[in-house]
């Protein structure tokens, strides 16, 4: 344990700028914002994320007056303070009265508006839709209404939701298992410019689907040896991560 401790630390500095120079491009994108400083999905870490220059991810669900919440799950659990049960029942009112809360720390939570509205006009969204009830179509209008186009890669685990993202226009990422049976060749003819392979996904199907010219974010990598293994094989862009700041070699404020 001792040994994989100090291993770890080693390759951090590697992490910071390994292959091509300072800045080879490779992304670490704030899966639900991190949870190293604050509660995930919480308005504080999303804010410390994007503060931070990551590209910052988060998951939408349908409020019951329509509004759509950052959160995971289809319901609420024992680290949302204040209101209870299926998100689809929750109000806005209720949902902004909300608090998060996780070992001691405490945050506020958020929702689509915030995030347009708070977070720096140069920050990359990284939203998934986890919910069906909020459509590509109602989707892309909402990326239109807002003016973020230029600044968001929506996300999503169902094809043929993806294909029609991409079909507005929008810059679309393809969220895979191990299991996914599409070939590079038809999520490319999609239209769709990233992949999210998870991590247990064979070298071999990475490469592939960086051959098809397809950006490769691989999720969830939280560990330092990994993160600079993928860095290194010259044959993904990308990992999303819970810890951007120590996987980045940043600081943590």
């Amino acid at each position: 344990m001792k040994f994989r401790y100090l291993l770890a630390a080693a390759l951090l500095p590697m992490l910071a700028g390994c292959t091509s120079g300072p800045d080879d491009g490779f992304v670490f994108v704030a899966h639900r914002g991190g949870d190293e400083m604050h509660p995930e999905s919480s308005q504080e870490a999303l804010t410390a994320a994007a503060d931070a220059g990551f590209p910052v991810e988060f998951d939408l669900r349908k409020l019951r007056d329509g509004g759509w919440a950052i959160v995971h799950d289809p319901a609420t659990d024992d680290s949302v303070r204040s209101v209870s049960g299926p998100i689809e029942d929750i109000t806005g009112a209720q949902w902004d009265a909300a608090r998060l809360s996780d070992g001691g720390r405490s945050g506020r939570t958020a929702t689509w508006d915030w995030v347009v509205d708070e977070l720096p006009d140069d920050v990359l969204l990284v939203p998934e839709l986890k919910d069906r009830k909020i459509t590509a179509d109602d989707f892309a209008e909402a990326v239109r209404r807002a003016g973020v186009e230029d600044r968001v890669i929506v996300q999503s685990f169902d094809f043929a939701t993806a294909k029609r993202l991409a079909g507005h226009g929008l810059d679309t990422l393809f969220l895979m298992t191990a299991k996914s049976a599409e070939s590079p060749a038809e999520i490319a003819a999609a239209g769709i410019s990233h992949v999210g392979p998870s991590k247990a996904t064979s070298e071999a199907r990475l490469r592939e689907l960086k051959e098809a010219g397809l950006k490769v974010w691989v999720w969830t990598v939280n560990d330092a040896e990994s993160a600079a293994d993928l860095r290194m094989s010259g044959y993904v862009d990308g990992v999303f991560t819970d810890k951007p700041h120590a996987l980045s070699g940043g600081r943590i404020e």
